[in-house]
């Protein structure tokens, strides 16, 4: 009985680091501090506190509950992404207790794969901020325009331009053209339309360093192989979405 509970003490504990990892999607599509906490809270209590306690039948539970809720707590506080500028693209913006926002500052410690996961990861907090970031109106085209020109400045920092950051890159230029629109009644979509979608094939071009290409060593294995099908998924089928969209002159 208790190499069953030992077993399975294993088998949830090397669940965490990959479901944990994966939460990092909450930073990227909706940052609230309330909702990550709550999906962290029902991580760590699965994949945390249940193997201790099968593992160490006699850890008192009031200790776990003390270190889980200790723990909510600063995320809570620090949220799912940094409170760091948008300046530079390599500073960490992912919130501390996030799976990248922990491991991206010692990425140079990491294998190769290691690297490009929490390097593409931590651009997609980056270009997230800058969404959140954008004026809720905006009073005048020539303010609009020089916001517009002011984002495509800060997406060209990057060294790396990872081709999975696209799908967040149009919707960062989606929100200011629909506040743009918002704003001006009399603007005329169809001119706006087209200037977005030159938009997306511009910075297309210029993100187009792809992981799922990437020759990994053995080393890596699982994780290569694994991160190469996922960001694979978002590279190839944005490539097909990207290609079925035409710029009317």
């Amino acid at each position: 009985m208790n190499r069953i509970r030992v077993f399975f003490a294993i088998l949830l504990g090397l669940l965490f680091f990959p479901v944990w990892r994966f939460m990092d999607v909450i930073a990227f599509i909706w940052p609230s501090p309330l909702l990550y906490s709550f999906f962290f809270f029902f991580v760590l209590s699965l994949f945390v506190a249940t193997p201790l306690k099968l593992a160490l039948p006699k850890f008192k539970r009031r200790w776990l509950l003390t270190g889980i809720f200790t723990l909510l707590s600063f995320t809570w506080w620090s949220g799912p992404l940094s409170p760091m500028a948008t300046i530079d693209p390599a500073f960490a913006h992912c919130g501390r207790t996030t799976y990248a926002g922990l491991f991206y500052p010692a990425r140079s410690l990491l294998s190769a794969a290691f690297q490009d996961d929490l390097e593409a990861h931590n651009q997609l907090c980056w270009i997230k901020k800058l969404t959140t970031h954008i004026p809720e109106k905006f009073e005048a085209q020539n303010e609009f325009e020089d916001y517009l020109k002011l984002i495509d400045k800060k997406l060209i920092l990057p060294e790396h331009k990872f081709r999975v950051s696209l799908p967040l890159i149009a919707y960062l230029h989606g929100v200011a053209s629909t506040r743009w629109e918002i704003a001006q009644n009399q603007v005329s979509k169809v001119r706006t339309g087209a200037v977005f979608l030159d938009k997306l094939h511009f910075w297309h071009g210029q993100y187009n360093d792809e992981i799922s290409s990437r020759r990994y060593s053995w080393l890596d294995w699982p994780m290569g192989p694994y991160m190469q099908f996922e960001y694979g998924l978002i590279e190839k089928n944005w490539e097909k979405i990207l290609n079925s969209l035409k710029v009317e002159p």
